[in-house]
């Protein structure tokens, strides 16, 4: 049961990051209330993941035979997320607030907005692909 919640959970985590790229790419360059609506998803994306990556953590520790039978012992997938989570979080800070606070002043966002949103989002895909290579047994 908590493994289906660990997956539902990234699950989310992964459409909002999409949702957010495309709100990168379209009106939130430009409008405020739709930079608003970016800034809240971002928020959401930002503390959902970190929930998740913790989470993950905590259910390869609970789970030995994964935890010990992994393919290259120890579930080094887990431990490789949360350093992968580390470029996000630098790229929220430098890149995508900064924009948006831009956007809420009233100006136009740069070309940053779109490429911290993508960075974002195949760092979302890296993680998910290996998670995907374990195995829960």
């Amino acid at each position: 049961m908590d493994i289906d919640i660990h997956k539902y959970m990234g699950y989310t985590v992964f459409l909002v990051a999409v949702c957010n790229l495309i709100l990168a790419m379209s009106s939130a360059r430009k409008d405020a209330s739709a930079a608003k609506i970016m800034q809240g998803t971002h928020a959401a994306f930002i503390w959902i993941g970190r929930l998740e990556i913790l989470a993950g953590i905590g259910l390869v520790a609970n789970y030995k035979d994964v935890w010990l039978t992994s393919q290259m012992g120890y579930c080094w997938q887990a431990w490789v997320s949360l350093l992968l989570w580390g470029p996000v979080e630098v790229v929220a800070k430098r890149m995508i607030r900064p924009d948006l606070d831009v956007i809420q002043d009233g100006g136009e966002a740069s070309s940053r907005l779109a490429t911290g949103a993508g960075v974002q989002l195949f760092v979302m895909l890296v993680i998910f692909g290996l998670m995907h290579t374990i195995n829960p047994g």
